[in-house]
Parts: structure tokens; C-alpha cells; sequence
């Protein structure tokens, strides 16, 4: 958002909780399922909450956009985990989680792919909030025709 403000960029997309700003237009491109992420040859009636006792949970940093709902997730679970490790890369999650070095709670279109080649699984969690996907823009700012056609795109999409 920081990027967006000074202008050092035009349009940001972010996955994470509603966001009202006055000086930017933020579209709601779709809702997010989140779920807990494990090594692939796990059960798949693992209890997550049960891991985290003795299990590393891998966390993106903290100024990720959905990362007070995992937050709040996990207070509420009243299981906080013992072992943590951050990361601001979403691939160094992934790939740490296959290599079987934690588990971790990930939106479903960053693991997709993954879960689908059956790399690692997934199982849904119910979010405390609602959880989207949104493309945010400046709204003083001048818009290129190209930036333009792409906003209205995004528009049908939704």
C-alpha cells in the first residue's frame, strides 16, 4: 500500500480483509477459501490443532495481508504454536512444507497447483472473517487506456 500511496506504483493486488481508503479504489475480485497446507503423505483426517504442539508453524510476515485472519484463527483456536519460523515468500512456504519442515494456513489459489499434482494437502478452514482477493488503485491518478482496459477486465471477471 506504502508503493501505492507514493505513487511508485500504479495498481496493487492483495488477498486479505475489505480495505476503505479515501484516496484509492479498491475492487473485490472474489472470495478466498483458506485452509491448513501439509506434507502429502499425511492422513487426511489430521488434526492440524494437534500438530502444533510439536510441529514448526510457518507464517507469512506479518505486514501480509491476510495474516491477522491466521492470527486471529489460531488465538481462537486456543492452540498458539511452539515452534514458528516467518517468511515473506509464499513459494519458500510451499516448498518448505514438502520438504515435510512445518505446516502452515494458506488461501487455495497459492497452493492449487500444488495440491492438485498432490505435492502437499490441503484441508479448508472456516476464516473468523471474510477473506478477498482485490485489486487496489490510486483515485487521483491519471490511468493509462492499457491500465484502463485491464481494470475493466478485471471488472467482468467479477
Amino acid at each position: 500500500m506504502k508503493k501505492l500511496h507514493e505513487g511508485e506504483t500504479d495498481v496493487i493486488f492483495i488477498i486479505g480483509e475489505s480495505i476503505e481508503h479515501n484516496d484509492f479504489i479498491t475492487c473485490n475480485l472474489c472470495n478466498e477459501t483458506f485452509g491448513w497446507i501439509f506434507p502429502a503423505h499425511f492422513p487426511s483426517n489430521t488434526d492440524p490443532l494437534l500438530l502444533l504442539q510439536d510441529t514448526q508453524f510457518i507464517f507469512t510476515e506479518q505486514s501480509c495481508g491476510y495474516r491477522p485472519m491466521v492470527d486471529r484463527f489460531l488465538r481462537q483456536s486456543g492452540r498458539n504454536p511452539n515452534k514458528t519460523f516467518e517468511t515473506s515468500n509464499v513459494e519458500v512456504i510451499k516448498q518448505s512444507v514438502m520438504c515435510e519442515l512445518g505446516i502452515s494456513i494458506l488461501p487455495y489459489i497459492v497452493v492449487q497447483e500444488s495440491y492438485q499434482k498432490e505435492q502437499l494437502c490441503f484441508q479448508p478452514i472456516e476464516t473468523p472473517a471474510v477473506i478477498q482477493s482485490h485489486v487496489i488503485y490510486h483515485k487521483s491518478r491519471w490511468i493509462s487506456p492499457v491500465l484502463q482496459s485491464f481494470l475493466t477486465l478485471l471488472e467482468r471477471i467479477e
